[in-house]
């Protein structure tokens, strides 16, 4: 055997012939920077072609692309990318064509973050005048005539100010208990989704309508869900039947309106009498696609503001038309986070409250006619603004001979952790990550040292939870992934029981109240509706 034969098979030998011990070939430093080089390339590529479209060259590494927005008068780049980074990658930028230069060549108006939202940029010479009319501007929004501060939050003065106590790991594993043995109590708690009537016609208005664009981020699943609630609403009395669609106008508030689409799927079954409540601002709106024929009397409000602070009552008194006052209301929403469902609870009860006229008409208490709400997010739900502690303090919180709030609290802020384990993905399920592939065989040196972590990570557990996250990372620890699955989701149904609850108590005598599933968990794991009927 020669020398190189015997350098290649020596345990050197594999480094020196360039290749790793697993017979792959390493990376050298001269390919890595061709590599480097073939990447540079590429993006100046991108941005000299998007400069010659005149569209936005900012490059966005992970679609392998340029931006393809419209570029500005006066930048290379759109109004969105625009920032002094980018002003001053463009100075050193040029073309063939010169069209950089033509664009440097105009007058430099210079952008800034926006003093009221960092989100976006302004142009330094018109920040006074974009502070009076930015969306983000809270004294904007309190200008509006049906701004009423904290007039949907729930004001349990009883509830104190939310300050928590840490729970003990025993008290947790009791709360787990209860919740687990309230969910095997009930049969509607696993039932199948609920089937509703769904008109063929009003599925193809609304696929119609989330093609019609290619920029608006819908798809198949979400008009699913919005037709699925608006048919349940029907199926309640919220929405006229088949063949009544032009006697009344059926008014209904979309709380945490967003775009609107399920108010537009509520204009599909019939509704002519429509507001919708949201505090920011969007593109795209579901406006567009609604009383379009110039046989339509349809009434439409947008009102601008925190589900916590607008005045539903007044807005439907002042800004709709004589003629629907005399009709009840139906409040709905889809996928309301956390507190927000608790706020549009609570506008629900403050028109079941109001007064309705002697001439009001449809079943219903004072001016509300039902309830349909698509709860979500249930992690972001407060102890003291959630309508149904009642239910959790008779149900699900551990006994004690001395309840407090800040104990009440502690436990709220673990339950409500609890439940986001139905969504996280880490069981591989609803549309999570997938389990990780099966870990490869280790020398027996490895598998000592990570034992002797694993032992040293035993060894640092606290016996006494300090924090909350202390006191979950330990529970976490006890169960395994689908387990927690199972935990989470039924976390998620004791809030919405406790919340139906709440609703059958408070919305006035015949009030019927139903958590059902509208549609399949494959369509969305959020998928419990909250149903009031009368």
């Amino acid at each position: 055997m020669d020398a190189a034969a015997g350098d290649a098979l020596s345990p050197g030998g594999a480094a020196r012939c360039g290749k790793s011990r697993g017979g792959h070939r390493r990376r050298s430093p001269d390919d890595a920077r061709r590599v480097e080089e073939d990447a540079r390339r590429r993006r100046e590529a991108c941005i000299r072609a998007a400069v010659d479209a005149n569209t936005c060259a900012f490059y966005l590494p992970h679609k392998n692309r340029c931006c393809r927005l419209a570029a500005t008068s006066d930048s290379q780049y759109c109004g969105a990318h625009q920032s002094p980074e980018n002003d001053k990658h463009e100075q050193g930028t040029s073309n063939s064509h010169g069209q950089v230069a033509e664009r440097q060549s105009k007058q430099k108006r210079r952008r800034v973050p926006c003093p009221l939202d960092p989100s976006h940029t302004i142009y330094e010479d018109e920040v006074q005048k974009h502070v009076l009319v930015c969306p983000s501007n809270k004294h904007r929004q309190e200008a509006q005539p049906w701004y009423r501060q904290g007039i949907n939050r729930l004001g349990d003065a009883s509830k104190g100010s939310g300050e928590h106590q840490v729970p003990t790991l025993d008290d947790v594993r009791v709360m787990l208990r209860n919740v687990e043995a309230c969910f095997a109590a009930d049969t509607s708690a696993s039932a199948a989704p609920t089937e509703v009537d769904v008109p063929p016609e009003a599925g193809r208005i609304l696929s119609t309508t989330s093609t019609s664009s290619q920029n608006e981020p819908t798809d198949a699943r979400m008009d699913a869900q919005r037709l699925a609630i608006a048919s349940h609403m029907r199926q309640a009395g919220m929405l006229p039947p088949p063949g009544e669609m032009a006697e009344r106008c059926y008014p209904c508030v979309e709380v945490g309106a967003g775009r609107g689409y399920l108010a537009h799927a509520c204009y599909v079954l019939g509704s002519r009498a429509l507001v919708l409540v949201e505090r920011r601002a969007y593109r795209f709106k579901a406006e567009r696609f609604m009383g379009k024929q110039e046989t339509e009397n349809i009434s439409l409000v947008r009102a601008r503001g925190d589900a916590a602070d607008v005045d539903i009552g007044f807005v439907l008194k002042t800004q709709l038309p004589p003629s629907t006052q005399g009709e009840r209301v139906a409040v709905c929403g889809k996928h309301l986070c956390g507190v927000a469902t608790d706020h549009a609870l609570v506008a629900a009860s403050r028109l079941a409250e109001t007064e309705a006229p002697k001439s009001a008409v449809g079943v219903g208490v004072g001016r509300l006619s039902g309830v349909a709400i698509a709860t979500c997010c249930h992690h972001a739900c407060s102890y003291d603004e959630f309508v149904g502690v009642g239910y959790l303090r008779e149900k699900i919180f551990p006994p004690t001979h001395m309840n407090s709030v800040a104990r009440e609290c502690g436990l709220f802020e673990c339950l409500k952790r609890i439940s986001s384990w139905a969504v996280d993905g880490s069981s591989g399920q609803h549309g999570g990550a997938p389990q990780p592939p099966t870990p490869p065989i280790l020398p027996a040196k490895r598998v000592a040292e990570e034992e002797a972590e694993a032992e040293a990570e035993c060894n640092l557990r606290v016996t006494t939870p300090s924090t909350i996250t202390d006191v979950l990372r330990e529970i976490s620890r006890e169960l395994a992934p689908a387990r927690r699955l199972e935990l989470g989701t039924m976390i998620k149904w004791v809030l919405d029981e406790a919340r139906r609850r709440w609703c059958e108590a408070t919305l006035g005598n015949g009030a019927h109240a139903n958590v059902v599933k509208y549609v399949s968990s494959e369509v969305s794991p959020e998928n419990r509706l909250l149903l009031v009927k009368y």
